[in-house]
This record gives C-alpha cells, structure tokens and sequence, in this order.
C-alpha cells in the first residue's frame, strides 16, 4: 500500500497477489486465508519505507518535515476522495446506527487512529463489522503510525545501532504478539505493537540486503518459487484457522517469512519483462487505489442487500466495479499527486489540515440532511438481560452473579439468546439470577472454536469450564427452583468443524458434530433436574438469518434497499427450516422429568407470517435477538407464556378462592 523508490517488479507482483487476496476475500469467494494479504503488503512497506529513510539519511538529504509531507502527499489524496464519495452515499444508504458508527471511524481514520478506535469497538471477522464502509482503514492507521515513529526512532538511534534497533523491534513485537493474540485476539489484530513485526520483517530485510545477496543470494533465488507457492497456498486453505488459531498467528508468521524471501531473493523471474506480468504489474501499480474502493463498495452495497451472503453475480460485479474505480482513482488522483512536486512546507500543511477540516465538517452536516422517524439506535441496543455487564467475558463467577434481588429462585443460563429473555419474565419468580456468556451455549463439556471471531482455544475451554461451573452451582443450590435455558445451539451442532471436549477429565480438540452438540445439550439439562425443580428450555426466536429491524428502519426512514427480503415479510414455513437442526436437538428434553420446552415460533409466529413489531415496538434488534423494548411488551402481556409454564396462574387462581 506504499510506494516504492526503485522500481521492483517483484514488488509490484506481491502487490498484485496481496491486493488480489483481500478482495476475493472480502467478496466471499473460496479463499479462506485472504486477509493475509494485508500482512503480505505490511512486509512490503516496511521494506520500502525504512530503505527510503536509510538512502535518504545516508546521503545526508533526509528531512522530517519533508517525509511526513510526501507521505501525504501519496496517501491522502485518494483515501481523501473515497472517503467523501462514501460518506455522500452513506446518506441514502446507512442506518441511524451505521451512520453513527461510519463517522466515528471516519474521525479516526482521518486523525490515524482508525485501528484503536475499531479495537475498541469491532471485531474485523464479525457480521455486523462487514456493514462499516471503512472497516479498512485500520490498516491504513496502522501504516500511518509506524511512518511516524520510525524515522523519529532511526533518527535518535546512531546508524551502527540500527540492527540492534529494528531486530529488537521485530523480537519484542512478534513475542508480544504471539503471548497477546489467544488472550486478546482483537488487539493484537487492530494494535501496532502486535502488528510492527510484520514491517519490521521488511525493515529488516531491507537493512541487510546486501549482507543476504553476498551470502545467500543465489539459495534464496532458488527458493523463491517454493516461498511464493508456500505464500499462495497458506493464504488459500489458512490451515491454523483449522488449528484454533487466532490472527495474526502461525499463519501470518509463515506468509511474512515466505513476502520476505522473496524480497530478499528478487528473483529474476519475477522482474523480466514476461507478458504474463503485465496483468500482474497493472494490478499491482492501482493496489493502494483498489484496496480504497473496494470494501466501502461491498460494505455499503451489504447495508443495502436484504439477504446474506450477497448472490455470486453480485459479488462478481462489486468486484469489476471495483476494479474499475480503482483504475480511475489511480489514474485521476493517485498517480497525478504523486507525480507533482511538493508543495512548500506552509502550503502543503495548510492543504493537509484544510482539506482533513473540510471533509471532517462535510461528514457531520450529512445526518442532519435526513431526520429518522424514530431513535433506532436506542430501540436497536444490544439486549443483555438484567444489566450490561451480564454479558460475562470471564468463567462464572457465584459472587458476580447479576440478580434482581438476594437469594435468587429462579436462574436464567445460557448465551445471547438468554440474556435477552429477561425482560420478558414475570415478576412473580423474582429473584432471578443470570448467568450468560455470549456464543457459549449452555451445554456440558463442549464447546467450538471460531478463531476468526476470538474464539479460541483459550476461549472455548473457558467456556467449558463456565458451564461445569454453572452446572455444579445448580446442583449445590435447591433453592433454586426455576431454571430458564436458551440458546440458538447452532454453534456446536457441527456449522463450526472444529472444538474442544472434556473427555476422562481433560480437555482435547474435537471434530464438532450434531451427535455430539445433541448429546452435550441433553447431557447439561439432565445434569441439573431435579424432582423440586421447573426447567424451561426456550427454542431460539424466529429466524431466517435477515435483520428484519435493519429492514424495518430502511423501509421507514426511506432508504435503498434490494435483495429478496425487502418486503420486511418472515414466513413461519421458512422459520421452521431455518432452525431445524435446533429443534431437532431440542428433542427429547421434554421427556426429562420436570423440563418443558418453549417453541418461540409457534408463540411468535400464530399465522404463517410472523410479525415483527409488540404493539408498536420493533420485536428484534438484528437477525435473531430480542429488542430491549421488545422483549418487555412481551413480558407486560406474558406472550411467551412463563406464567402457565411455572404454573403460576394456578397458585393465584388458589389464592383467590
């Protein structure tokens, strides 16, 4: 995503390959590892950017003042034009809520700090991250900090120190990346200190090229094919996804050490004039310019599209767009700036700041263009039960329980699609405790793995434990009487292939299976009935994997929407084959003495279309979850039905005779 000084064919290819990568990733073609091609385009600039400081310092002609401005100079012009483009279409097509968050990264992205404010907020591999137009410039920030921090720590550094100082770099980065990345995969994701060493990996490369070239010069020619077979294949297939491994891991080591190589070797192959390269050369000179375009056009073309995943012809026509208006920027902005002479220092700065002004002030005079009908982001708020921190990050904890009072009855376990029951609970089985952890499914002895999301080996041991805590804390408890379960259990029913069990004690990677997340459900209910004890097991709401309050908003607040669920319409016959693997591992827990099982569809869903609105107030806040609102109309009228479950209107029809 940097420019280079000399021309380097094999530069300009890895490019290609990277930038290539990214995009086939991010249209969701089978390419299971290409995000890794923004770790390919940091070693590259890490290579360019400390060989542009070393030639410059060596010569005596480097000038702080003069790097920082060329550096603009090549970077903000085009993301500049794309971020305005993005945010005059955000206003036709980005919710009360995405709008607020498209410009709060664009505040960021514009200051550099874009990827300490996503760490913050998102994860990269989530759903509802793929919605933010500039997701992207995470990596954009990141590459800005390291240009700041480089040349100031080169400058203090006398010149023999250097491989004392970029080796250390690479060390102490790549260690607390490898020691942070299963404890806290999103910041070692977003952060610099966990990302420097892929550029330090250039850096490196840079510094003792010509110490490599006398040395080991023509063995890393020959190796240079099998380096970027090995860089093809890993970013391909991805196998330590396979392996529970968060990114940036052994994968991102291995793609790093293999751009390296090939830096490093500058195989002659690679830097002739081949016919074949040309495409690859064309593709790798508008790079910078197609990783800008391409993702606001599949993010807000996501925002807009009704349906999940986007249709093949649609994800290959996003993808020629792409290619073209990658074409034009470079051509009409990127290339033409870059090319130009720098302006003086006064003017130049005042350029940067005005024009950074300027965008900034356009952005925020945008949502006040258009006037909701409605505060969505306040009836789209993330419903975790009783209070917001009973969205447990850690193991159960009895002391930490959340309660609506002392000496709870009743007990509220399971995962997201627990925590938003609460509201909807009568108040006659006060006090309740809950114990809920988001994607850990209340089971026993087994959970997945879905390392792209954070959840990793660490995490889903975790969670193992979390539930055989909870399970030995209702069996210790008689007092509690009710127990209300939930969970769309699709997550250990086999949709993620691998996990972790508790087998004779220990915990060891499984293969995830139906038979075996069944088994685990079934296992967890019986473990806590008891002949004294209601247990309520509540089947995920109605579904079909559509945000129907995304659908609702846009229709109301005048929008562009396309796709097949425009219409805002959920069929109870598509909801039922939607969640029948749920329900087919809900089966048979009626059977356990004392368990009832809540079929939310037939509740929620009386005729063949099931309604998204409670007198007035949207029913969900995304594509499956409760609104907060919501699920307290629902439990002002006992729709669910609670009251008969626990025999409650029984005890007062006694009491009033």
């Amino acid at each position: 995503m940097s420019a280079g000084l000399p021309h380097r064919r094999d530069i300009q290819v890895l490019r290609a390959l990277a930038v290539a990568m990214v995009v086939l990733y991010h249209a969701e073609l089978p390419l299971a590892g290409g995000y890794l091609g923004v770790d390919i385009f940091f070693v590259i600039s890490g290579y360019l950017i400390t060989g542009m400081i070393a030639r410059a310092m060596a010569e005596g002609r480097f000038s702080l003042r003069a790097f920082y401005l060329s550096r603009a100079k090549r970077l903000l012009p085009a993301a500049f034009a794309v971020y305005l483009a993005t945010a005059m279409a955000a206003l036709w097509l980005l919710s009360q809520a995405e709008m607020a968050r498209f410009l709060d990264t664009l505040g960021a992205a514009l200051s550099f700090t874009s990827n300490i404010a996503l760490w913050r907020s998102v994860n990269y591999f989530t759903a509802g991250a793929q919605l933010n137009p500039l997701l992207h410039s995470w990596s954009l920030s990141l590459e800005e900090q390291f240009y700041l921090v480089t040349p100031l720590a080169m400058l203090i550094t006398p010149r023999r120190h250097w491989p004392t100082l970029l080796i250390g770099a690479l060390t102490v980065s790549l260690a607390g990346c490898l020691v942070l990345a299963p404890r806290s995969p999103v910041a070692s994701f977003f952060l610099l200190p966990t990302r420097a060493w892929e550029l330090m990996a250039g850096a490196v490369v840079m510094l003792f090229e010509p110490q490599i070239a006398k040395r080991a010069g023509r063995g890393l020619r020959l190796l240079s094919p099998l380096a970027l077979i090995v860089l093809l294949v890993v970013c391909t297939v991805a196998p330590g996804a396979g392996w529970g491994s968060v990114h940036p891991g052994l994968d991102a080591v291995i793609v790093v050490g293999a751009t390296a190589l090939v830096i490093a070797a500058r195989p002659a192959w690679m830097n002739g004039d081949h016919r074949v390269m040309r495409p690859l050369l064309w593709l790798g000179g508008i790079s910078y310019a197609l990783y800008l375009v391409h993702w606001p056009l599949f993010a807000l073309t996501r925002n807009a599209w009704l349906d999940a995943p986007l249709p093949l012809w649609l994800r290959l026509s996003l993808i020629s767009v792409s290619l073209g208006l990658g074409h034009l920027l470079h051509v009409g902005v990127e290339r033409p700036l870059h090319r130009a002479p720098l302006p003086s220092w006064p003017r130049a700065a005042g350029l940067a700041l005005g024009g950074t002004v300027a965008l900034w002030l356009i952005a925020l005079a945008l949502p006040g263009l258009r006037t909701p009908p409605r505060d969505y982001r306040a009836l789209g708020a993330a419903n975790t039960g009783i209070a917001p921190g009973c969205d447990f990050a850690g193991a159960f904890d009895p002391e930490a329980l959340c309660t609506t009072g002392p000496r709870p009855t009743t007990f509220l376990w399971g995962d997201s699609y627990a925590m938003h029951l609460a509201a909807s609970l009568p108040p006659e089985i006060d006090p309740v405790a809950q114990a809920t952890k988001s994607a850990c499914a209340p089971v026993l002895g087994l959970s997945q793995i879905q390392a792209e999301v954070g959840q990793d080996a660490i995490w889903a041991a975790g969670c193992i434990r979390s539930n055989a805590a909870i399970v030995a804390y209702l069996q210790a408890h008689a007092e509690i009487t009710r127990v209300v379960i939930s969970s769309p259990v699709a997550q250990i029913l086999g949709s993620e292939p691998q996990g972790l069990a508790m087998e004779h004690g220990r915990i060891v990677p499984v293969a995830m299976s139906f038979a075996r997340g069944r088994a685990a459900l079934h296992a967890a209910v019986q473990a806590i009935a008891r002949p004294d004890r209601q247990i309520v097991v509540v089947s995920p709401p109605p579904s079909v994997g559509t945000n129907f309050f995304a659908c609702r908003e846009r229709a109301e607040s005048g929008l562009l929407s396309f796709g097949p669920r425009a219409r805002c319409e959920m069929r109870q016959t598509e909801v039922r084959a939607y969640r029948a693997q749920a329900f087919a591992a809900l089966d048979g827990l009626g059977a356990i003495a004392g368990v009832r099982v809540l079929d939310l569809i037939g509740v929620l869903c009386p005729d063949d279309t099931c309604p998204l609105e409670e007198a007035g107030t949207p029913l969900y806040r995304d594509a499956g979850h409760l609104s907060i609102q919501g699920a307290r109309a629902l439990g002002a009228r006992d729709a669910l039905g609670f009251r008969a479950l626990f025999g409650l209107d029984e005890k007062l029809t006694r009491l009033e005779k």
